[in-house]
C-alpha cells in the first residue's frame, strides 16, 4: 500500500544530514498531511528538515513526543523531556505554518500538551481533514468499523496496511506522508539509530 521510500538511498542520505524525498512526493502540488509517532529528540534537526523540505498543511503526532524520555517510568526526567518538547512543537510549526494535532503517548505528560493545546480533547480522538476521517491514537487497540485513516504508534505491529474502507498507517515504522490531491501515501524511513534512541528493540510490544 502506497510507495515506500528506497532504505538505501535514505540510509545515504542521512550520512550527510539530509532528508531522502522520493521524487514522486518532490513532484506533489500538496496540500500534504504528514504523520509522525515516538520521536526521540535525537532525531528532531532532521524532522525539521523534512518539514522544511515537504510543507506539509497538517502534521499528526500519534504520541511520544520526546521518546528518549520514559516519563511514565522515570518521572524524575519531567523537565528533561518539557525542555524538549515544547521548543520541539512550537518549532516544527513554526518552519511550516502547518496545523498540528497531537495524541498523547503513555510517555508524555498530559498538562505539558494540554498547556500547548488549551482546550482540545487531546485523546484518542477523530479529526476531519477534506472530507476524510483521521482516527488518531497512541495504542491502536479497539478498533472501530467507521472508515478513515487510523494513525497510531507504540509497537511495531500491526504494520500499515488498507483494509476496505480503513487505512492503518503505524507512526513507529515510517514517517507518512498523504498527498491530498490524489491520495497516495508515501512511507518515509526515519533516520538511522531511531529505534536505539527510543530504547526500543524490534520486537512486537512497545515501551
Amino acid at each position: 500500500m502506497g510507495i515506500y521510500a528506497n532504505r538505501f538511498k535514505s540510509a545515504m542520505y542521512s550520512l550527510f544530514d539530509r532528508a531522502f524525498i522520493p521524487p514522486e512526493l518532490a513532484a506533489t502540488r500538496g496540500p500534504l498531511i504528514l504523520h509522525m509517532s515516538d520521536t526521540p529528540a535525537e532525531i528532531y534537526p532532521f524532522l525539521y528538515q523534512l518539514v522544511t523540505l515537504i510543507k506539509p498543511a497538517h502534521i499528526l503526532h500519534t504520541g511520544d513526543v520526546a521518546d528518549n524520555y520514559k516519563i511514565e517510568k522515570q518521572n524524575s526526567q519531567l523537565s528533561q523531556y518539557q525542555q524538549s518538547v515544547v521548543p520541539f512543537l512550537n518549532q516544527l510549526v513554526k518552519i511550516s505554518g502547518a496545523q498540528l494535532h497531537v495524541s498523547p503517548g503513555n510517555h508524555d505528560d498530559l498538562p505539558t500538551l494540554m498547556k500547548l493545546f488549551p482546550g482540545e480533547a487531546l485523546k484518542d480522538r477523530t479529526i476531519q481533514l477534506y472530507g476524510k476521517r483521521f482516527h488518531l491514537m497512541h495504542i491502536l487497540e479497539n478498533q472501530r468499523e467507521e472508515p478513515g485513516y487510523y494513525c497510531f504508534g507504540h509497537q511495531f505491529q500491526p504494520a500499515s496496511r488498507e483494509e476496505d474502507t480503513r487505512i492503518l498507517l503505524n507512526g513507529l515504522l515510517h514517517i507518512h506522508v498523504i498527498d491530498v490531491e490524489t491520495w497516495q501515501v508515501y512511507h518515509l524511513e526515519y533516520p538511522p539509530g531511531t529505534n536505539k534512541f527510543r530504547k526500543m528493540d524490534r520486537n512486537p510490544t512497545g515501551l
